[in-house]
């Protein structure tokens, strides 16, 4: 696939994840799991449990064109969101970033299949 045609979007599916679309209905679910103090506690805004300062972050992946969501295809439970940002097709580099998982996901194959 040329690199101009890279899909920002996509929806992956792996063993243990789907990763797919951010949209603005999944505000909800994704504060739910964003609301945790600790997920934030060594961040630059570790205040972005509060709905007010997540609300700015999820207009943002919204409005990026890149966001996803993170759900565990066992339960089907959103447990956090990622984003590919700076695209560069004359380069052929993207970053992967803005990403955060619910404290239960931290380490181990979670992330790991996530940054795959």
């Amino acid at each position: 696939m040329p690199a101009s045609s890279f899909d920002l979007q996509p929806t992956l599916i792996g063993e243990l994840l789907q990763l797919r679309p951010i949209r603005p209905e999944d505000f909800d679910a994704l504060f739910a799991c964003a609301s945790d103090p600790l997920i934030w506690e060594q961040h630059p805004k570790p205040d972005r449990y509060k709905k007010d300062i997540f609300q700015t972050y999820f207009d943002s992946a919204i409005n990026s064109g890149g966001g996803l969501i993170v759900i565990d295809r066992a339960t089907g439970t959103v447990i956090g969101s990622s984003r590919f940002y700076d695209f560069r097709p004359d380069k052929s580099q993207i970053s992967i970033g803005y990403t955060f998982l619910s404290r239960r996901y931290w380490g181990g194959r979670y992330n790991g299949e996530m940054k795959s």
